[in-house]
């Protein structure tokens, strides 16, 4: 068997430059989740905003993720009105009592008059909103803020990830 010999130096320089790609790699990587977070931020703003909804809307998306560790960002969104905009309310636009047309409703416990107090099992009902004020509602359909935020960044991640890399 043949020995090679490998200088020291060589192999400090490729560990130099192992390191420098995979800095390059993990910063890319970050700028790719920021730029999808922004998409999706765009979307559910717009959203949440053109949503109808009796009363107030209270709702307000953050325009930049927020980071959860070095590989998790998250976009956030606030205020009390969110379960039911995002999943609708109310058996008037949504149909029976224990169903939903949000494709994530079932699976999360968000079905039609199984929140909000139970309200939305009736036709109508009033409720306070954030100014005090009562309001006769009749429920709204969902406003998909979340869900077509996260489509969007699904359809686009290839095509973004491309211009990141590349």
């Amino acid at each position: 068997m043949k020995r090679m010999t490998v200088p020291l130096s060589q192999i400090d320089a490729h560990v130099r430059q192992m390191e420098a790609e995979f800095a390059s790699v993990e910063e890319k990587m970050h700028r790719l989740l920021e730029m999808l977070v922004q998409v999706g931020a765009e979307v559910a703003k717009v959203r949440f905003e053109s949503a109808m909804h009796d009363g107030g809307n209270d709702v307000k998306v953050a325009e930049t993720g927020e980071w959860i560790d070095d590989h998790t960002i998250v976009i956030n969104a606030t205020g009390s009105m969110i379960t039911f905009i995002e999943f609708g309310s109310g058996v008037f636009y949504n149909g029976a009592v224990g169903s939903s047309p949000h494709p994530k409703g079932v699976e999360m416990g968000m079905t039609i008059g199984g929140y909000g107090k139970g309200r939305g099992k009736r036709k109508a009902w009033y409720f306070y909103d954030a100014n005090g004020t009562a309001v006769k509602s009749y429920g709204n359909p969902p406003a998909l803020a979340m869900w077509d935020a996260s489509q969007q960044m699904r359809e686009q991640i290839t095509a973004i990830a491309r211009s990141v890399f590349m």
